[in-house]
């Protein structure tokens, strides 16, 4: 089995970071960006979407993406606005053919500094609130990127984000997902051959229907398949003969059976159904956020609005946790990096015991620090 690589699980990958983000960001009605809030203003049935209790969990993975997916439009919408001086949407509105690239390269550019929150909490001019929305800007961006990279079969892209993806865990209670990203990343870059590099980009992804953005992750169709041949064993009660049939013969043709179907609707001349869905309109949600963003002021920094609650009609604001810098800083990082490291190297896998926390951080024979000579961050 030390031989066998089996396919990467982007989607399983996907809904495990949409749990970390939703664990950071809930928070609950006080606070001025969190999620919790607008759950609340837009009226969503909080018992489909996340369950709070203990760690929390994702209850139903695509309701609860969309949902993250809407109010990442609303931060947006009202940064863009805020950006070209507007205090209200309708403002914006009749500026937005005045959008340059350059004031998107600015405002991309200051999203892109993943260390500028930990530098205004550690200044004495705070501003919980504007903090905490650039960081949800900075990950939803970034896990945005990955799902519309699987959706465009474009690997590389997913790859920069798994980079990120990386350090969020290693800071959470979700290390173990580290320690996989790490292995597969350090198998990508170093450890495989070029020619299962490429057979890994070509296979990782999936188009069924010839779509530009039809892509797939390999687990995605898996559970999709799974789903299909649950749906034709209804009865676990089947005889030994019928059992083995389901197991052996309708199991192997599940992909065919849609094509079928289609093609006897064909030649009888029926109409079954239409294939095509219709998304559900988001504006006025995202347009909700937006505005209420630019009522509360959030999106300009505003000096030593620290969430000490002293500003008037403000309730005291908590900070979110800075995953990328917390990552960066957890004492067990390099510990891990390096006897995952070794168990590559040597085909040594690391004992239990070898994977303890350790404070000190290890150098190598050179040394040079076990970060810096990996290089893992895409």
């Amino acid at each position: 089995m030390s031989f066998v690589e089996s396919a990467f699980g982007f989607l399983h990958l996907q809904m495990q970071v949409l749990r970390l983000l939703y664990r950071t960001h809930f928070g609950d009605k006080t606070q001025l960006t969190s999620l919790s809030r607008w759950v609340a203003l837009l009226d969503r049935n909080t018992k489909k979407l996340w369950n709070a209790q203990g760690k929390g969990h994702i209850k139903e993975f695509n309701s609860c993406l969309d949902f993250f997916e809407t109010v990442l439009d609303g931060y947006l919408l009202a940064v863009l606005s805020t950006a070209y001086g507007c205090k209200t949407l309708d403002a914006f509105i009749g500026r937005f053919g005045e959008c340059t690239k350059e004031m998107l390269d600015k405002i991309a550019g200051t999203l892109t500094k993943f260390e500028l929150v930990d530098v205004n909490r550690e200044s004495d001019r705070r501003d919980t609130a504007h903090d905490n929305l650039i960081l949800f800007l900075t990950h939803g961006l970034i896990l945005r990127n990955f799902s519309q990279a699987m959706k465009s079969g474009d690997p590389e892209r997913a790859f920069a984000s798994m980079g990120f993806f990386t350090f969020w865990f290693q800071g959470s209670s979700q290390w173990q997902y580290s320690e996989e990203l790490l292995r597969i990343t350090a198998c990508l870059r170093k450890v495989w051959s070029p020619e299962l590099v490429a057979f890994f980009k070509e296979n990782c992804l999936i188009n069924l229907s010839g779509k530009r953005s039809g892509w797939v992750p390999d687990d995605e169709l898996n559970e999709r398949i799974v789903k299909e041949v649950k749906t034709m064993k209804r009865n676990n009660s089947s005889s030994p003969a019928a059992d083995h049939h389901w197991r052996h013969t309708l199991t192997l043709q599940t992909l065919l059976f849609p094509e079928a179907k289609e093609r006897m609707a064909y030649e009888c001349q029926a109409f079954i159904s239409d294939y095509h869905s219709t998304p559900v309109e988001s504006s006025r949600d995202i347009r909700a956020i937006a505005a209420t963003l630019l009522n509360d002021g959030i999106c300009r920094p505003q000096p030593n609005r620290d969430g000490s609650g002293e500003q008037p009609k403000q309730p005291k604001q908590r900070e979110v946790r800075d995953l990328f810098v917390e990552g960066q800083k957890a004492k067990d990082l390099t510990r891990r990096i390096s006897n995952l490291r070794d168990s590559l190297a040597f085909g040594a896998p690391a004992s239990p015991d070898d994977l303890v926390d350790d404070i000190e951080v290890e150098v190598d024979e050179d040394g040079t620090d076990i970060i810096e000579a990996l290089d893992l961050c895409w």
